[in-house]
C-alpha cells in the first residue's frame, strides 16, 4: 500500500507539523512614541512653496465696477430696444389680418347654415396655412379678391355691405403682400 495516506489514528500515521523559519529583522525602527513611520511617496513631498499672489495680478475694483455697469447697461438695452425688423412688423400684420378674417367672416357662424363661397374659400386659405402650404392659402384668398371685385348688387356686396367688402379685400392685400 505504497501511495496511499494512513486515517490520523492508524498505528504508523504521520503527523503533520508546522515548521518555522527563523524571524526575519525589521528594518523599520519605532518611534520614540512606539509607533512605526508612516509611508511618504516622494511626490508628496513639496518640491518649493508656491508663490504667494503679488498685488499686483489682481483687477482693480474700479475696473470690476465699470464692467459691471456696462454689462448691466447692455443687458437693459437689448430688453428695451426693438431688434425686429420691417418683416417682423409685415408678420404681425399678416398674422392679426388672419384672425380678423376668422373673427369676423366665418368663425362665428351658425354651423346648421350653409356657408357661402367666399367664407368656405376663407376657411380653406386657414387650412392650408395652418398646414404650411402658401400655394394653396395664396390661391384661396385670390379667389375671394376675384369674388369681391366681380359685378354684383353695389347696395349689397359678397359680405352683406360694402364697407365690409372693402374691409376684407385690404385684410386679403395685407396678407398676400411678399
Amino acid at each position: 500500500m505504497q501511495g496511499r495516506t494512513q486515517p490520523a489514528g492508524a498505528p504508523g500515521a504521520r503527523k503533520a507539523r508546522f515548521v518555522t523559519a527563523g524571524a526575519a529583522q525589521s528594518r523599520l525602527q519605532p518611534a520614540a512614541d512606539g509607533k512605526l513611520p508612516g509611508l511618504q511617496l516622494e511626490q508628496d513631498k513639496p518640491a518649493e512653496k508656491p508663490k504667494e499672489k503679488t498685488e499686483g495680478s489682481s483687477i482693480h475694483p474700479l475696473v470690476l465696477f465699470c464692467a459691471l455697469c456696462l454689462s448691466l447697461l447692455v443687458s437693459i438695452t437689448m430688453v428695451l430696444v426693438d431688434v425686429e425688423g420691417p418683416q417682423t412688423n409685415r408678420n404681425r400684420e399678416q398674422l392679426e389680418a388672419r384672425w380678423t378674417i376668422e373673427r369676423e367672416y366665418f368663425s362665428h357662424l351658425d354651423p346648421n347654415q350653409s356657408l357661402a363661397p367666399y367664407q368656405l374659400l376663407l376657411r380653406e386659405a386657414q387650412r392650408a396655412h395652418t398646414r404650411g402650404d402658401r400655394e394653396t392659402e395664396q390661391n384661396a384668398y385670390r379667389d375671394v379678391l376675384r369674388l369681391l371685385r366681380a359685378e354684383r348688387d353695389r347696395f349689397a356686396g359678397l359680405t352683406g355691405s360694402p364697407s365690409n367688402d372693402r374691409k376684407l379685400e385690404q385684410l386679403i392685400t395685407t396678407i398676400l403682400q411678399e
